[in-house]
């Protein structure tokens, strides 16, 4: 994973990589909003999760804690969601993701944990 912040801490660009089957998937989100409004916007794409698509979530930032809501199509069901939760605590980042059937809770998608290097 790799972080950088804007001068301006207006926004910041996340980019990471991970593996599924033994292949190389990649990662990337633009975050912006922060401290002050308490409010965020993010831009994520993900080579396996959103394919060719960005999608667009809405969120808060607290305390070290980005919590963000975004919505996807599955053919002709209601819309599904999926929530994007970092958090920042000990030196530590942690992504998580949990995909969100309509009308139910969400389930667990994804969890890592970054060290600062």
């Amino acid at each position: 994973m790799h972080i950088e912040v804007d001068a301006h801490q207006a926004f910041a660009t996340i980019s990471y990589w991970w593996t599924y089957e033994g292949k190389r998937q990649e990662g990337l989100m633009v975050i912006a909003g922060g401290a002050k409004s308490k409010k965020v916007s993010i831009g994520w794409a993900d080579s396996w999760h959103s394919n060719t698509d960005v999608m667009h979530f809405t969120g808060t930032y607290e305390d070290g804690r980005v919590e963000a809501l975004g919505q996807y199509s599955v053919g002709d069901s209601p819309p599904w969601g999926w929530r994007i939760v970092l958090e920042s605590k000990d030196g530590n980042l942690t992504m998580a993701m949990d995909n969100i059937p309509p009308g139910e809770e969400g389930i667990w998608a994804v969890k890592a944990t970054y060290h600062k290097a």
